[in-house]
């Protein structure tokens, strides 16, 4: 997206040059971090954070037999499994 707005402002005005466009993302962090007394260094809501947090959710729930669709998904990707099984070691 940024990309995409670079490209279009380049078009119309001739030149798009240091503009820093925020994801929603970014923007609410920022606003987080302007508005708390003592936010955290790093966002806890970043993708990366909040992959291994569904992945340790995820992890409670794989014996569930409403989730064995998702565990036979899992279990045939052997990189996604394996990171799974050594969260919880």
């Amino acid at each position: 997206m940024e990309q995409w707005l670079n490209l279009e402002i380049a078009q119309s005005m001739g030149i798009a040059a240091n503009i820093d466009f925020l994801s929603p993302e970014s923007f609410i962090w920022q606003q987080f971090k302007y508005v708390l007394d003592d936010p955290p260094e790093q966002n806890p809501f970043n993708k990366m954070s909040m992959a291994w947090q569904i992945m340790k959710i995820l992890q409670e729930c794989l014996d569930d037999p409403d989730f064995s669709p998702l565990y036979y998904y899992l279990k045939n990707d052997e990189n996604i499994f394996n990171c799974l099984y050594f969260i919880l070691i």
